[in-house]
């Protein structure tokens, strides 16, 4: 799915006003980095990340998606609003 909004493609299916209709669980949290996340992420060794698990749910109370994100520490801006189009994440290595 290139070039295409997630929720543009489920409002296009369903009829549901997403943005509308939605709320978001945030989960931020440090921890080293696993076996796994060394390889993906190109490190030699271990290193501390943060990671931020996010559930969006519907105003049902379904979950509509999951995202885990596994970060490095080397620069880190988090700014949340209650909406969910509006959730933001910054990073860059310093």
């Amino acid at each position: 799915m290139e070039n295409c909004s997630l929720y543009e493609k489920i409002t296009e299916k369903t009829g549901l006003q997403i943005e509308d209709n939605c709320y978001t669980s945030i989960m931020l949290e440090t921890n080293i980095t696993t076996e796994e996340e060394i390889v993906l992420m190109g490190l030699s060794e271990l290193d501390a990340v943060f990671v931020l698990t996010e559930t969006v749910y519907l105003n049902t109370g379904n979950p509509l998606h999951i995202t885990k994100q596994v970060l490095l520490g080397d620069y880190f801006k988090f700014f949340m609003s209650n909406k969910v189009n509006q959730l933001s994440m910054n990073w860059k290595k310093m």
